[in-house]
Order: C-alpha cells, then sequence, then structure tokens
C-alpha cells in the first residue's frame, strides 16, 4: 500500500499559501486617506497635526476623532482602515491652519487609497 503522506503535505502546503494569499489581499484592500499639505506656497509642510472626524459636529466641537497624525518630511500623512464615507479634516502647525476651506473630503473609495491635498493658512 502507497503512502498518502507527500499528497496530504501538498494540500496542507498549498491551503497555507492561499490562506496567505487571501489575507495578505485583504490588508491590500483597506480604504486609506493619504493627505498632502501645503501652505499658500504650494510648499508641502513637515509637522502637522492631522484630525479625522467623521462628520461636521465632531469636527465644529473638535470631539470623538477618529484618527490623528502628523505630516512626514514630505507634508503627508496616510489613514488607513476607513469607513466609506466623507471625512472632515482639521490640519494645524502654529498658526496655520485649513479653517478657510478644504476641511471635508469626498467619499472614501472602498479599497483604494485616496488622496487628496490640504492648504493651510495664517
Amino acid at each position: 500500500m502507497k503512502s498518502n503522506q507527500p499528497f496530504t503535505f501538498f494540500i496542507a502546503l498549498a491551503f497555507l499559501f492561499a490562506l496567505s494569499a487571501a489575507t495578505s489581499t485583504i490588508q491590500l484592500l483597506d480604504t486609506k486617506l493619504e493627505i498632502t499639505i501645503r501652505n499658500s506656497l504650494g510648499n508641502t509642510v513637515e509637522g502637522v497635526e492631522v484630525t479625522l472626524y467623521e462628520n461636521e459636529k465632531n469636527y465644529l466641537e473638535q470631539a470623538n476623532p477618529v484618527a490623528k497624525l502628523v505630516t512626514n518630511s514630505k507634508g503627508i500623512v496616510l489613514f488607513e482602515k476607513l469607513r466609506t464615507i466623507p471625512y472632515h479634516v482639521d490640519a494645524r502647525k502654529d498658526l496655520m491652519d485649513n479653517s478657510e476651506g478644504g476641511t471635508k473630503t469626498e467619499v472614501m473609495q472602498k479599497g483604494k487609497k485616496n488622496k487628496t491635498t490640504i492648504i493651510i493658512l495664517e
């Protein structure tokens, strides 16, 4: 009688590979938002605190933020695992902020890296 051990091993290995691929795909399909912060001259700004809110009420009250990040040396933040809704954005550094406009995003596209640019002014 022949042994089925090599066949069983192959099936187990294939299953683990498929499971690993599925997990990687799920991670790649997160809804993300990349925000680039620029000043009035169009230069990117490092060290800006960027806060996301799910609705205008929370944005106006500065309450219940979804997430808060600080821009990197290229003026960029990347929020991950977001819902497919529009977000309200508060961006601040020293005396500069985005209160003059550009505070609400478009509805996030599911499973995509959504991108927007926000201008902060004094």
